[in-house]
């Protein structure tokens, strides 16, 4: 074995190395004086590209990288510690831990160009990046474990920098190159003349490689619309491809946003944001692939138009429009959205079809709201809020009262005016004998009730509203007959004939009521005249028979009210005293009779 200093080879291979390492023994990108983003960009992407060169030349391998951030993440790797003593090379992270990006929103920016194995600016590919920047929460950050498989390694067999052994070149290189130092034999073979050695030497073979395509390259497809942006209100928008090669020579392949490649049969439905890439392929060795084209079809997000609300009826009505179905249509394009709506301010729900509201449920009326929101797409924004407001119209009573007293009841001797006239009913009626006794001074006068009914308008459900003057004459009559009789009413009906407009509804209707004439036990106190007023009760204050309108039920209620002097009433009493008269106000209400 010989021991020698560096080879020729040997010096000429560490100097090369020497001067890329010394050229950029570490990059690190920050912030960049430069007159533009585009300056810097520009400047990082070089600097990127000397750190590739160093990472390659060292030994690494970016066959398997896509995309920038595989290569940002191979050259941020170190080889093993057991390795890195063999290498003549960079065995080290390459660039700043602290290296990140931004991606490029459109997907225009920094590519890989894995064919090149290099960054280019200003192109549209997967993982585009739109600039470099340093992250500070990465500076912890250790390096991955990479395998660099260096052309060159020391040997570990001498003790020297590397060993040095003469030997034949294998006939393939598989792995990287060991230069030992163990000894070499004595040649055996003779120094070959300089006439020899001429002879011996004939020119390389011209270089082979394949032929080139007969026809040349084919022409990329062609776009119906070109890239750019578009109305949002024109997506999903319809992009037709067609191949202007030579008929058989070619057919059009294309890919989505940089993923899988088919073959193209129809215009191409396209939501906006999305990158669609085309390529002529050849069909024969005659023609090579055409270039691939990429279109950005992108748009600026838009408001969503309101929904529409519809109702059967503008307001909850009493007679007619208790049950009012509501419906909202959505002005926007199919599928880009769906219509949310609320209830008097309450919870946001989904409208998923036409739905009922009844008066009874909202009493106060409903405020409706609705919105058209997105259906997913980031691009579309929520449209304002359309509103409706239903209320509860007043029932709107317009009409007529008039008071009939009928089918009296009492003794054997009742005497009244109905029975003397031969009538059945009357808006006055009276009752008692009045026939002066023998012997008697004292004068007599038959206790007597009229009714005047009034004209009303502008009424609601639940409202209570005049419908006439009673008035009450309380007289002095025999309570018996010559006979012996009771000459008293006992009971007496009252019916309520009113004929009134209720919403576009013509009603003509009596409504009954039971009335008690009570006679009180005189006690004849000066001091208190009031305990022997005789005075008149409403049995039944709620109509024995109901009013049906368009499905409604209602009933009618009456009570008695304000009083002149010499009567007093308690809701369902009038009282007057004795001798004298009183009118009352009678008041009625419409209620609505609701199910259980």
């Amino acid at each position: 074995m010989k021991k020698s200093a560096f080879s020729f080879v040997e010096v000429l291979i560490t100097v090369s190395v020497i001067g890329v390492l010394a050229s950029i023994a570490y990059v690190a990108i920050g912030d960049v004086t430069s007159v533009s983003k585009d300056q810097k960009l520009s400047s990082d992407t070089d600097a990127l590209n000397r750190a590739v060169q160093v990472y390659l030349a060292s030994g690494g391998s970016l066959d398997n990288a896509k995309t920038p951030a595989d290569v940002i993440a191979k050259l941020k790797t170190a080889v093993s510690s057991a390795d890195a003593s063999k290498m003549i090379g960079m065995s080290s992270q390459l660039i700043d831990p602290r290296l990140s990006y931004k991606p490029a929103e459109k997907g225009v920016g920094v590519v890989w160009d894995a064919t090149k194995n290099q960054f280019v600016a200003g192109q549209q590919g997967q993982g585009a990046v739109e600039k470099f920047i340093l992250d500070e929460s990465l500076a912890e950050v250790g390096p991955g474990e990479d395998t660099r498989d260096s052309a060159m390694k020391y040997a570990s067999e001498s003790a020297w920098i590397w060993d040095y052994s003469d030997r034949d070149l294998p006939t393939s290189i598989t792995e990287a190159t060991l230069i030992p130092l163990a000894s070499a034999p004595p040649s055996t073979v003779p120094p070959m003349s300089t006439t020899t050695a001429a002879a011996a030497v004939s020119p390389p073979p011209a270089p082979t490689g394949p032929t080139p395509p007969v026809n040349g390259t084919l022409a990329p497809p062609r776009f119906s619309l070109p890239g750019g942006k578009y109305a949002l209100q024109n997506y999903d928008l319809p992009v037709a491809l067609t191949n202007s090669n030579p008929s058989g020579s070619s057919k059009i392949v294309y890919a989505l946003d940089f993923g899988s490649w088919f073959d193209y049969t129809s215009p191409i439905i396209l939501p906006p944001g999305v990158t669609l890439s085309a390529q002529s392929v050849a069909l024969t060795s005659d023609w090579a692939d055409s270039p691939k084209k990429d279109q950005l079809y992108d748009a600026d997000p838009a408001k969503l138009n309101p929904p529409l609300i519809s109702s059967s009826k503008d307001s909850f009505g009493y007679f007619s429009g208790g049950t009012i179905q509501v419906t909202m249509s959505n002005p926007n394009p199919t599928g880009t959205s769906m219509i949310q709506y609320r209830l008097n301010g309450g919870a946001w729900q989904t409208y998923t079809g036409g739905f009922n509201l009844k008066r009874n449920d909202y009493p106060s009326g409903v405020y409706i709201e609705s919105q058209a929101i997105s259906s997913g797409s980031s691009y579309w924004l929520s449209s304002i809020t359309s509103t409706k407001n239903l209320n509860q119209s007043p029932i709107d009573l317009v009409g007529t009262t008039e008071g009939y007293f009928h089918n009296p009841t009492g003794g054997a001797g009742m005497i009244t005016n109905l029975s003397a006239l031969g009538v059945s009913e009357s808006s006055y009626f009276d009752w008692g004998d009045d026939v002066l006794r023998v012997g008697d001074t004292r004068p007599a006068a038959r206790s007597s009730l009229s009714l005047d009914g009034i004209s009303f308008a502008n009424i609601n459900e639940g409202e209570r509203f005049q419908i006439g003057t009673f008035d009450y004459f309380n007289g002095s009559t025999y309570a018996f007959d010559t006979l012996g009789r009771d000459t008293q009413v006992n009971t007496l009906k009252l019916g309520l004939d009113i004929a009134m407009n209720a919403g576009g509804f013509a009603i003509d209707t009596r409504f009954d009521f039971d009335l008690s004439l009570i006679n009180t036990q005189n006690i004849e106190d000066p001091l208190n005249p009031w305990p022997d007023a005789d005075y008149v009760r409403i049995n039944t204050p709620v109509s024995t028979n109901q009013l049906v309108i368009n499905g409604s039920t209602y009933e009618f209620q009456i009570e008695f009210g304000e009083t002149t002097a010499d009567g007093f009433s308690q809701f369902d009493e009038f009282h007057v005293l004795e001798w004298a008269s009183a009118s009352s106000k009678l008041y009625g209400t419409f209620r609505e009779v609701i199910a259980p």
